[in-house]
This record gives C-alpha cells, structure tokens and sequence, in this order.
C-alpha cells in the first residue's frame, strides 16, 4: 500500500490461514480501504500498521492495528455515527459505512483504543463457506 509506505509507515501482513468464504469482494475491499486510510492518516512516520487475517469453521477475523494517536475513550461510541469525524478535514463518512458493509455480511466492527498508543480495529464475518 503505496500511501502507508510514502508516509515512512511500515505494514506488517499476516495471514493464518486461507479464507474461503461468500463475502461481495468489492465491499469488503472498500471498507478495508476506509479503516486502513484512517490508520495511516493517526500513524506517524516510523509507525506500523498491522493487517492479520484469522479463520475458524465459525468465523473470519480481520484486524488492523496501528501505533497511531488513537481515538479519546469518549468518542470512541460515536466513530461509526454518520457525519461523525475526529479529523479536521473529515467527513464522517468512511467509518459508517465500513461498519454499514460489515452488518450487510453479518459481521461487527469492535474497535479498541489507547489515545498516543493505537488502535485496534477487529472485524468479525460468519465464515459461510465453511457451513455449507
């Protein structure tokens, strides 16, 4: 990901598993775009954001997890309210409807923070390739 790497962010990937699963692909891309745009833009130079992918016969588990300025413990309930935004420049947008696309596939967004810290942001989908 060209934009973590510009900004001197390095981007660990791992994956613990291959996923077969029925997810709409573009959806799912859009919405990893959004949180991964938002963890670029809270990581400083030198920072790392963390990708890993977990499967189980019940679940598939994303999760993204930067060093960056973290989210106050106050806002955190209100990050996937439309028009909701942290960033001066923001539109409240990105998050909603990440968590929108997540709920259309079945799954939840939990996120966790520690303001000068990170953030963790762990996606849960149905695996339903796996129950068929």
């Amino acid at each position: 990901y060209n934009k973590a790497t510009d900004a001197g962010i390095t981007l660990v990937w791992q994956n613990h598993g291959i996923v077969k699963t029925v997810i709409d692909p573009i959806k799912i891309e859009e919405c990893l775009i959004n949180i991964l745009e938002n963890a670029i833009t809270a990581t400083p130079p030198n920072g790392e954001i963390e990708i890993s992918l977990m499967t189980n016969p019940r679940e598939i588990v994303i999760t993204v997890k930067d060093t960056g300025s973290g989210i106050p413990e106050e806002k955190l309930p209100m990050i996937f309210n439309l028009y909701f935004t942290t960033k001066s420049n923001g539109t409240g947008l990105g998050l909603a409807h990440a968590n929108q696309i997540i709920s259309e596939h079945g799954g939840k967004i939990r996120v966790e923070s520690q303001v000068n810290k990170g953030t963790t942001f762990t996606i849960i989908l149905p695996n339903n390739y796996a129950n068929k």
